[in-house]
């Protein structure tokens, strides 16, 4: 893995399963962001409890696979248009109490997924929380394999 020096974007490198290095032609490749992220929500959901109250905002030029995954473990989505504007005005409509969907706001939302007035907690928005559960999951990790200590 590695970043650009101030972070805000990352690439990853994994390696190319067995099965499937004829396709690839090489033992490894880069992991698309949007499958990264995908990835990384995913693991967040394995390890949340409740879900009646949260939801995530993406923009429509983001794999709509984030959505998929969100309908399925019952998790609020916001698509908008493209835009950190766009995001972050969603995320502050939907913390006003704002019932958004593409109907009621065509010039912001492209798609969403029940979005009523309980889902206050922006999952994406929540990095301490976010924090916390990758923390958990590290200790949760180490008490499972006694033998090698965990780095910290």
């Amino acid at each position: 893995m590695s970043t650009d020096p101030d972070a805000d974007r990352a690439s990853i490198i994994v390696k190319v399963p067995d099965a499937q290095k004829d396709v690839y032609k090489t033992p490894y490749t880069l992991l698309p962001a949007d499958e990264a992220w995908l990835l990384v929500f995913w693991y967040y959901l394995e390890h949340l409890k409740v879900f009646e109250d949260k939801f995530i905002a993406y923009s429509h030029v983001t794999t709509d696979a984030l959505g998929r995954l969100a309908r399925k473990n019952g998790v609020g989505y916001v698509k908008t248009w493209v835009g950190f504007a766009m995001l972050s005005a969603a995320v502050k409509a939907v913390w006003e109490g704002q019932f958004l969907t593409r109907d009621r706001n065509p010039g912001l939302v492209f798609d969403s997924f029940d979005m009523d007035a309980k889902r206050v907690w922006n999952i994406g928005a929540s990095s301490k929380a976010t924090a916390s559960v990758l923390r958990r999951s590290a200790d949760e990790s180490a008490r499972a394999r006694p033998g090698r200590a965990r780095q910290g």
